[in-house]
């Protein structure tokens, strides 16, 4: 994929900047895995996404309006967010990744075993809509909800 400069400037911004979730929708009981890197810089985002092949560049404009005194210094502004949220992606993403995040690796290695376990169930119910989820990735929603609520994954 990339050399090692490469995959070291990324894997600085996902410990940086790199947000890792496994979202819940309870009504329809489906867990949406995904991977964001956020920055108030443009350019070194697009620049990731060239070098990955994939993900979403998102363009977030957000207002500060809690005091009086953030308003009066105008931190109004934009900032940037690229998602991974297909599969194959974040699959991809993990093998490349794992060994060289430090500070969010335990993220990518929950994630990369609750994407092989997704794709596995995919196979075993090709037809269905509502594939179900097997207790391992049950637990591992658990597991990561326990380091998020932590404030780290070390």
């Amino acid at each position: 994929m990339c050399d090692l400069f490469w995959k070291g400037y990324i894997a600085g911004f996902v410990d940086g900047e790199g947000c890792m979730t496994l979202t819940r929708n309870k009504r329809l009981n489906h867990y949406l895995p995904k991977i964001r890197i956020s920055n108030t810089e443009r350019e070194p985002l697009v620049k990731i996404i060239k070098i990955l092949g994939y993900g979403i560049l998102y363009t977030i404009l957000y207002t500060i309006l809690y005091t009086r005194t953030h308003r009066d210094r105008g931190l109004n502004g934009t900032y940037y967010e690229i998602s991974i949220h297909r599969l194959a992606d974040i699959e991809k993403f993990c093998r490349e990744f794992r060994n060289v995040v430090i500070l969010k690796r335990r993220h990518l290695k929950l994630l990369a075993k609750f994407v092989r376990n997704r794709r596995i169930k995919r196979k075993q119910f090709p037809c269905s809509r509502s594939r179900p989820y097997g207790e391992e990735n049950l637990h591992i929603y658990e597991e990561f909800k326990t380091i998020n609520m932590k404030g780290g994954g070390r």
